[in-house]
Order: structure tokens, then C-alpha cells, then sequence
């Protein structure tokens, strides 16, 4: 805003003949006190002027705002070498500019000056809005009251040199070059009175120095709650030449009037408080104001009316309150658009001239960086305002979504159809005021179907309002890539049920057949024949049960079942059922159980069995001649646990130390030579070392060639309640053994050599069996029978025209009494799934292939009673 206004300026020759009559007259009685009175208030005077900054500076901020910008730098990793480094470089610079470096010394020069660039640039990172806010607050104050220069500096423990926080002289002389504010070293001999304020916690003034080539200069410090100090604002103001000059003029003066009459004084101090002082102190008071943020205070028509130099005083105060005015006005709409989300929004420079153009050309350069920020982001980005619209969206969101409509995305990102805009916007705001929202959407972008993950936060906006902020990126590949892993999990899954199924049928014949040439009594000469059929076959069978069990860990699906058990019996179980392994190999088999240990623990009887035969077999197979010991001690117990150690040595040939280290890893055998000589599939300590972890417990093991092995596992079985521990104890006495005698089956089979080999083993028992070879003829002869002619059902599973699952499902749905008739699964498919699957089903049991026809047959009694109709 100019103010063409002309004015007839005569104050000077007013002012002139004012000091010179007031002086003449004073200098009669105050000759000498002036010099104490002159210097006394000179010097009160320029500290007034050197701590009005300060007290500026402190009335708007505290330590608090100063104090993340200190430990930044403090904290700052390498921050003491960095800036002692950057503190040499600047010396050499200015040594080597003076003395203009020749060709020799030009290399270390400029690497000097690209270390000092690089330490500002990564110190300038360390910026944020509310820095460059007190940076903008230094500036105003030193522009409001004339300080030459206006920083804050801090002692972060460098021996050589202090550290500025902020410093206008550089921002404010030399616009954009940000090279000496943050992080920026000062030698500590330029500021030798700063070591002063930092001992007694006092500000210090320094005036009428020559130190500073005529400046003096303040130094305030800022505390924290504690008194201790945080930094300290320094400022530096050219007041000695003023001071020097008015200090001359006024000795001269006194010198000249000593003559006037005290009447003139009076006449000279009217005239002084009517022209000059009155209207002095109230633009005094009008610029205090100003300077405290006031601008709506008026200045006094008086004033502006005057032609003179006090009138051009008054109508500039006048305009620069107006522009004040007009500024603040201006960026409170700004910064409310900003606080909204409206990240486009800009200032209008054009209203305005000089600094405040400059004010608000500084402020859209900022939000253009920021702007910029945001576009640079590798994701798209909105910023949703309290209304929950869209006020600012960047350009990847633009350029990605710009044809969908806010109602379209919100309805995409809460998975709704037909809700309104203003429920949607709604349900939105109530799920972020729960915390973070994140999802995964399907958009399709010029024809090809993308999925984008949605990051959604509240961001809390003026007036207690939120809007959001919702970060979106593109995750197409990564969840396709997640697919495919999925999917070939599952086909690994398929993979194994299906060829589990292939072997195990015909393991299943080859199994049976051997086991009827063992009972035929003409073929003894075949015998070892068929034994060594039974023997290979049971391996196989052995490592396909390994694969799947390993298979099973791997896809997290073993689980672990608690029930009451007698370690003691499950020691006694183990050790009879490899008595006679032990013998072919000429072994000594003992074991041994701490007298402490309960007889009923709550635990997995299954797992346990089986870690403790994979480890005594895996003895076994490697110590001939020798020891086996299994030895179970009590390592801790409460009333709520008992802590159990379970060891096998063995006396057997020992593992080298380079084995150790993955003798749990499948499928690891020491060398070719044992994995010969050994027959083993290497899953079963892998096995038995996982099985103790999921029971959250941990295995070891130590050994040395030639010296055999010690294993030891360690797990938590938690106590039985007494009640219930007395009731197992005290059932009543065995059930009476059950024949199968006269017991009709139906043996539902579509392979004819699996029928007949379970046909003649199941005769001996004197069980009738009748056959079906699929799952429909097995629903027709159950639905044609009589009732109850059907004790028991074997049903395979995989079968032409309608498989074990659907016949069950049909057999269980017929209106007849008997439909509950107990059928068994017995099938290649020997998975866990497998097994649920034909429990779902209506099954009773699951026998998988090869079957153990002990097994067979005991599990047939359980489900068969003596009384004929009566199904358990």
C-alpha cells in the first residue's frame, strides 16, 4: 500500500532549536551530572533495546518449542565429530579465501566446501513446519525492532565452538540460502561472554565494544522448568555510534548554554512536551502495541493531521496497521483452508507490497514443497476435511482415480452397495475414532482389475473437527504373488493326499499278502521270504507316515491333544514294543522313572509315545552290542505343573560335531555310508524335535564319534485334579472280551484284491462278510436288509460312481432304525483332514492303509456288541 501523500517537513529545524535552547539551559546546572545522568540512562536504554527481542521471542515461545530442535541435534548420531569437522572446514574456507588457493590446494578447498554443504543439507532435513514458524517469529522481531542480527545459539559440549539453533542475519540478508541456522558451529571466541550467561543463568548486555566492529549485543538465556538452561537468544544492534555521536552533540551543547536562564528551560520543556514529546511517546506507546500484536489501535487524528516529520511517522504507522491487518486477515483464510485439508490453497501477493509480498510469496513457496512432497509420494494420497470431501488429493490419486467419485470410494473402501453419502461419511469418522482402518479393494483401472490396500488415519483439524488422511498403494503383485503361494500350498497338499492314497493301496495288498504267506502253513519254506515283504513294507509305510507328518507340521495343521496319562505305563509300552528290536542287534534296553512323578499328568500320551520311539528306534538302529537307557526325572514342580526330563543314551557310534549342527533338518543322514548301511527316511528326528516345541518344550543333544548319544527333551505336563484323577482311577472292572463270532459285515471295496485279502484275514475270526464294490450297491443292500443284519460297515472312501462319503451320508439319511449301524473308514487317504473329513461324514472310525489288522480288529469289537441291534 503507497501512500502518495506529500507533506511540508519542518520538524528538523523544530527539533534543532528545541535541544539547542533545552541543552543551553540545562548545561548551567547539570554540566557534571549529565555525564553520570547521560550515561547512566544510555545505558539502561540500549539494554531496554537489546532485550525487547528476547522478551519478544519468550513471550511467544517457550523452552519447550526450542528444546526438540537442541536434542535433535544433540542426540544427532556423529553430531560432535560431524560439527567439529564442519567448524575446520569453515576456517580453512575463510583462511584459504583470503589468501585465494592456487591449483595446489584448490582439490582439499572444494572438498572442504562440499562437506559443509552436504552437513547443512542433511542438518536441513531435520526441519519442520513448526522450526520454520520460529524462524519466521525471529525475523519479525528483529525486522519490528531494528536488531542487526537475532539468533538463538546453544552449548551442545563441543570444546571449540557453540551451535546456532536459528540465525536471521543469514535467512533474512541472504533469502533462500539456508547455510548457517540449524546445526551451524560458531567458534566459542567469537561469543566469549556467552560462557558467562551459561555459569550464572543471567542475561548479559555488552554495549559501546568495539569487539564487534561497533555492535552491541545481548545474550538472554532460556530455561527450562528446572533452571537449567536450554539455549540462549542472541541479538546484535549498531547502537554505539548513536550513542557516541548524541553523547558529543550533548557535551557541546551544555558547553554553549550554560548561560540560560532556568525561565527559558520551562519555556523549552512546554515546548518539548507539546511538540515533541507527547506525540513521541504516543507513537512510542502506538509501535509497543504493534510490536505486541495489537493492530487494531488507533493513532491520533493530531498526529496524522501534523504536515511534518511526526505526521509521515504517524500515517506510515498508520499504513503498515493497515497491511497488518490485511495480512493476518488474509492468511487466517489461508491457514483455515490449510487446517482443513486444502493443501492447494495460496496467498495473493498482489495485494500487498515489499515484506508483506515476501511474507506471502514465502508462504505458497512452502506449501508448494509440500505439495510437491505429496506428489512425490509412490501412493496415492487424499486428505479428507471435517466434512469427510475430499480437500486435497495428489497427483498419483488424480491420475489413478479421478473418473470415481468420493461416494464410489468410500463405498468401495467400507465394502457397502446402495448406503447414502452422508452414512457412508459417517460410518467412516465412527471406525477412525476406534484407531487405524486398513483394507484390500479391487478397482478396475483402464480395464484391468488392480487391488490397492487403503491406510486409513484421523487427523484432528480446528475446532475439535477430524477429517482423515487415507494413503492408498498398489499391492496387485503382491497379493497375486501371496495367490500363488497359496495356491501351491494347496497343490503340495493335493500332491501328498494323492500319492499317500497310490502307495498305500498297493503297500496295502503287498502287506496282507505277505502276512497270509506267513500264516499259510505251506509255504514255511517262504517264510523269510514273506518276512522281509512285511519288514520293507512296514518301512515304506513308515516313511510315507513320516512325509505326511512332516507335511503336516509344515502347513501348521498337527495338533496337540490333552488327556490324562501314566508316564510310568507309557515308559513300560515303549520299551516292550522295541524288546525285540533290541534284541537283533544284541542291545541292552532299561528304563527308569523318578519316583516323584505322578501316575496321571495331563499331557498328549500319542506325541510323547512317539518321540520316545522315534529316539529309542533311532538308538537302536545305530548301537550294536551295547546300552540304551530311557531315563525320565522330575526338573521342577509346582501344584499347578511338574517340569519332566526325558533322556535316551545310547553306547552306539556317536555323531561327529559338524553333524550336530543339522541333525534336526529333514531328511540329514551323516554320510552316504550310513544312510546304506541304515535304512531311515531322516524325518524322524526332525519330527520328534518339532513335536516338543509345539508342546512348548525344547530337545538337545549331545554326542561324540564313537562314544554314542545323549538326547534329552524337556516338557511341561500340567496336574490332574484329584476328583478327576480318582475317578479314572476307580472305574469298575474290564469289559468282557467280545467275539466276533456270527458277526455279518459289509465290505464296501472297488478294488477286488483289497476284498479278498481283508476277506480271508477278517474269516478267522468267524466274522460273515458280504461285498460291495462301490458306494451305491453298499446303500442298496444296507436299504433291502432286514433290520440289524449288519453289524458293522467297512467303507473305502475313493470308489466309482459314489464315493465312501456320499454312501455314509445316504445310509445315515435312510428312515430305519438301524441307519446309526457303526461303519469304519478304511482308505489310503491318511491325512488329518482325511480323518475329519469321514467323521463329518456320519463315520464312526478311520483305519488307513496298510491296515494293521490287530488294529482292525479291535477296533471292529469296540463297535460291535454282543447283542445283535444294539450299537455302542
Amino acid at each position: 500500500m503507497k501512500n502518495n501523500k506529500r507533506y511540508k517537513l519542518s520538524i528538523n529545524v523544530k527539533l534543532l532549536t528545541i535541544i539547542f535552547v533545552g541543552i543551553l539551559l540545562l548545561a548551567l546546572i547539570l554540566t557534571e551530572v549529565s555525564f553520570i545522568f547521560i550515561n547512566s540512562s544510555f545505558d539502561a536504554l540500549y539494554k531496554e533495546k537489546l532485550s525487547i527481542p528476547s522478551r519478544t521471542l519468550l513471550s511467544q515461545y517457550s523452552y519447550a518449542s526450542i528444546l526438540p530442535y537442541v536434542e535433535t541435534l544433540r542426540n544427532k548420531e556423529n553430531f560432535t565429530e560431524d560439527a567439529k569437522r564442519f567448524l575446520a572446514d569453515r576456517e580453512y574456507i575463510a583462511a584459504m579465501e583470503k589468501s585465494r588457493p592456487d591449483g595446489d590446494d584448490l582439490a582439499e578447498y572444494e572438498a572442504a566446501q562440499r562437506r559443509i554443504t552436504a552437513y547443512c543439507e542433511e542438518l536441513s532435513a531435520l526441519k519442520d513446519d513448526k522450526y520454520y514458524s520460529i524462524t519466521k517469529s525471529l525475523i519479525e522481531a528483529r525486522i519490528s525492532t531494528g536488531v542487526k542480527t537475532l539468533y538463538i545459539i546453544a552449548d551442545l559440549g563441543l570444546e571449540d565452538g557453540y551451535v546456532y539453533v536459528y540465525n536471521t542475519f543469514y535467512q533474512g540478508d541472504r533469502g533462500v540460502l539456508f547455510n548457517d541456522d540449524l546445526g551451524t558451529v560458531e567458534a566459542k571466541t567469537n561469543h566469549s561472554e556467552l560462557a558467562q550467561v551459561y555459569k550464572t543463568g543471567e542475561p548479559v548486555y555488552v554495549t559501546n565494544s568495539d569487539k564487534k566492529g561497533g555492535l552491541s549485543y545481548s545474550y538472554t538465556p532460556i530455561k527450562d522448568g528446572y533452571g537449567n538452561i536450554v539455549a540462549v537468544i542472541g541479538a546484535d544492534i549498531n547502537l554505539e555510534l548513536i550513542g557516541r555521536q548524541l553523547k558529543q552533540f550533548l557535551l557541546s551543547i551544555v558547553t554553549i548554554t550554560a548561560m540560560i536562564t532556568t525561565i527559558i528551560i520551562l519555556v523549552v520543556f512546554f515546548i518539548l512536551q507539546k511538540t515533541i514529546v507527547r506525540p513521541v511517546k504516543s507513537l512510542t506507546d502506538i509501535s509497543r502495541e504493534i510490536a505486541n500484536g495489537n493492530i487494531y489501535i488507533d493513532i491520533p487524528r493530531e498526529i496524522l493531521a501534523r504536515k511534518d516529520e511526526m505526521g509521515v511517522l504517524g500515517n506510515s504507522y498508520e499504513s503498515m496497521r493497515t497491511a497488518l491487518e490485511a495480512l493476518i486477515s488474509d492468511n487466517k483464510t489461508l491457514f483455515e483452508a490449510i487446517i482443513m485439508g486444502n493443501l492447494a490453497a495460496r496467498g495473493d501477493p498482489s495485494r500487498f507490497d515489499g515484506f508483506f509480498a515476501q511474507l506471502i510469496n514465502s508462504t505458497n513457496n512452502t506449501l508448494d514443497v509440500i505439495g510437491f512432497y505429496f506428489d512425490s509420494i509412490p501412493a496415492a494420497v487424499i486428505i479428507l476435511d471435517s466434512e469427510y470431501d475430499i480437500a486435497y488429493a495428489n497427483d498419483n490419486f488424480k491420475q489413478t482415480f479421478s473418473r470415481f467419485s468420493t461416494a464410489y470410494i468410500l463405498q468401495k473402501l467400507l465394502e457397502k452397495t446402495d448406503e447414502e453419502d452422508a452414512d457412508l461419511k459417517e460410518e467412516l469418522s465412527a471406525i477412525l475414532a476406534g484407531g487405524e482402518y486398513n483394507c484390500l479393494q479391487w478397482f478396475d483401472i483402464g480395464g484391468e482389475n488392480r487391488c490397492y490396500s487403503f491406510i486409513c488415519n484421523s487427523i484432528a483439524h480446528d475446532e475439535g473437527k477430524n477429517g482423515a488422511l487415507i494413503v492408498i498403494l498398489d499391492n496387485t503383485e503382491l497379493v497375486l504373488v501371496k495367490d500363488r503361494a497359496l495356491s501351491a500350498n494347496k497343490a503340495k497338499s493335493e500332491f501328498l493326499s494323492r500319492i499317500s492314497h497310490e502307495l498305500r493301496t498297493p503297500l496295502n495288498a503287498i502287506l496282507s499278502l505277505a502276512k497270509l504267506g506267513l500264516n499259510d502253513k505251506e509255504l514255511r519254506e517262504s517264510t523269510k521270504r514273506f518276512e522281509k515283504i512285511v519288514s520293507s513294507s512296514a518301512h515304506l509305510s513308515n516313511i510315507i507316515n513320516d512325509v505326511l507328518e512332516m507335511s503336516r507340521m509344515e502347513s501348521g495343521k498337527t495338533e496337540i491333544r490333552y488327556a490324562p496319562m501314566d508316564v510310568a505305563e507309557l515308559i513300560e509300552e515303549c520299551v516292550s514294543m522295541l524288546a525285540l528290536r533290541a534284541q537283533e542287534n544284541h542291545n541292552e534296553l532299561v528304563s527308569s522313572v523318578d519316583l516323584c512323578v505322578p501316575r496321571r499328568l495331563l499331557g498328549d500320551e500319542f506325541r510323547i509315545k512317539q518321540i520316545i520311539i522315534n529316539l529309542v528306534s533311532n538308538a537302536l538302529k545305530f548301537t550294536e552290542n551295547g546300552k540304551v537307557a530311557i531315563d525320565v526325572v522330575c526338573a521342577e514342580k509346582t501344584d499347578d505343573f511338574f517340569l519332566l526330563n526325558f533322556s535316551v543314551t545310547d553306547t552306539g557310534i556317536g555323531m561327529s560335531e559338524e553333524f550336530l549342527g543339522k541333525i534336526f533338518t529333514p531328511f540329514e543322514q551323516e554320510d552316504s555310508f550310513l544312510s546304506r548301511r541304515y535304512e531311515g527316511s531322516g524325518l524322524g528326528l526332525s519330527i520328534s524335535y518339532n513335536l516338543v516345541g509345539l508342546m512348548g518344550g525344547f530337545m538337545e543333544v549331545r554326542s561324540k564319534l564313537g562314544e554314542g548319544s545323549h538326547f534329552d527333551f524337556a516338557v511341561k505336563f500340567a496336574t490332574v485334579p484329584e476328583d478327576t484323577a480318582q475317578s479314572e482311577e476307580g472305574g469298575g472292572p474290564e469289559a468282557e472280551e467280545i467275539s466276533l463270532e456270527g458277526k455279518r459285515l459289509l465290505l464296501v471295496e472297488d478294488v477286488e484284491i483289497n476284498r479278498r485279502i481283508v476277506a480271508e484275514l477278517l474269516s478267522e475270526s468267524g466274522v460273515e462278510i458280504e461285498e460291495a464294490v462301490d458306494g451305491e450297491e453298499a446303500v442298496e443292500k444296507f436299504a433291502n436288509s432286514p433290520l440289524y443284519y449288519y453289524d458293522c460297515i467297512l467303507m473305502d472312501v475313493q470308489m466309482p460312481k459314489m464315493d465312501g462319503y456320499k454312501a455314509t451320508r445316504a445310509i445315515r439319511q435312510i428312515s430305519r432304525e438301524d441307519n446309526g449301524v457303526p461303519i469304519i473308514a478304511m482308505t489310503a487317504n491318511a491325512l488329518k483332514e482325511d480323518v475329519d473329513q469321514a467323521l463329518a461324514s456320519g463315520m464312526n472310525s478311520h483305519l488307513s492303509k496298510p491296515i494293521d489288522f490287530e488294529l482292525c480288529i479291535n477296533t471292529i469289537k469296540q463297535y460291535c456288541n454282543k447283542k445283535r441291534g444294539v450299537y455302542l
